[in-house]
């Protein structure tokens, strides 16, 4: 019986060819997306050298911890989380980080708490970079109360990222830079060191 296929997430963390040969050797492996914190020529690097198809996020949230803590412990008085919290808790709150840069603690139900960079990652030059490399791109329209989107924009927006996938372009990019708003660049230019 073959095993089923699955694709190795951006929360995994993928960032060296060791880590896709070791996928490309794990039963039903079909591909991996690569971490957001590679730069574009990090990425066509890792993905010239895959014997895994890798896929990279030109638009997404970028999160930065999960934890059973919770980080809201406030709002009800409890010390720590427990069953009740992970099926029944909800909230959002931001806080202030290092170097004026907001962060958002974000309790979903049925999650853990989860902590975001308050702003998306935009990368839409990476298509360019990435061309004849990249398996495929992806974008994250999930609505996050910080995100630059809203269920209003969501088929433009997709549209827009379409049009530059299918042809990349300076006019692709600049739409994109005006339907998305709160958006950073992250280490698209400087990647890991």
């Amino acid at each position: 019986a073959s095993a089923k296929k699955w694709i190795a997430g951006n929360y995994l963390n993928i960032t060296n060819s060791l880590a896709l040969k070791l996928l490309a050797d794990t039963q039903g492996c079909s591909g991996a997306i690569a971490s957001l914190e590679l730069s574009s020529r990090q990425g066509a690097s890792l993905a010239a050298k895959s014997p895994l198809p890798v896929s990279f996020f030109i638009y997404s949230a970028v999160r930065l911890m999960t934890t059973r803590q919770c980080l809201l412990e406030y709002r009800c008085g409890k010390k720590t989380s427990g069953k009740s919290c992970y099926y029944s808790c909800a909230g959002e709150e931001s806080i202030d980080a290092v170097r004026g840069k907001s962060l958002r603690i974000c309790k979903r139900k049925w999650n853990h708490t989860e902590l975001y960079d308050s702003s998306f990652l935009s990368i839409p030059d990476i298509v360019t970079d990435l061309s004849g490399t990249a398996s495929g791109f992806i974008i994250d329209l999930r609505l996050l109360s910080f995100s630059g989107h809203n269920s209003e924009n969501i088929p433009e927006i997709t549209a827009a990222f379409k049009q530059l996938i299918d042809n990349p372009d300076t006019k692709g990019k600049n739409r994109i830079n005006q339907l998305c708003v709160n958006v950073s660049r992250g280490n698209a230019a400087k990647g890991l060191s």
